[in-house]
């Protein structure tokens, strides 16, 4: 397992680790305009190697803004484009909610937990 870490003024962390198949995204904290680069940055870089799965793990995010939400809508339209599969891990009720007033629960694939999200990952790469 690699692991990497990218932090912006204690409000936000990135954490990038290889699981497996999977390179897992673990964002903690608060996602909105001032910590977009944060997050981003990690986020476009991992999607640009094209590896077969990419988990987007939000089980630690506090706030999305919407800025945020507009990052996670054009991660899963780039992973679709680049054939990267996108699993986004949303555990949390108000982030749950959030995702569905916003319409987006329909548009994000959404795993309940990690080991969700993980579930035949080495399968996806195996196919890829």
């Amino acid at each position: 397992m690699t692991d990497e870490a990218f932090e912006h003024d204690e409000i936000a962390s990135v954490r990038v680790a290889t699981i497996d198949a999977a390179v897992v995204i673990r964002i903690a904290g608060e996602v909105d305009a001032f910590t977009e680069a944060a997050v981003r940055e990690p986020l476009f870089e991992t999607l640009d190697a094209t590896p077969p799965v990419v988990v987007l793990d939000l089980e630690e995010v506090s706030f999305i803004g919407s800025t945020g939400l507009r990052v996670l809508v054009e991660a899963c339209d780039q992973a679709r484009r680049d054939g990267v599969d996108l699993r986004v891990v949303v555990n949390t009720r108000p982030l749950q909610r959030l995702l569905e007033v916003s319409g987006l629960d329909g548009h994000l694939p959404i795993a309940g937990s990690l080991h969700d999200a993980l579930m035949g990952a080495g399968s996806a790469a195996k196919a890829g």
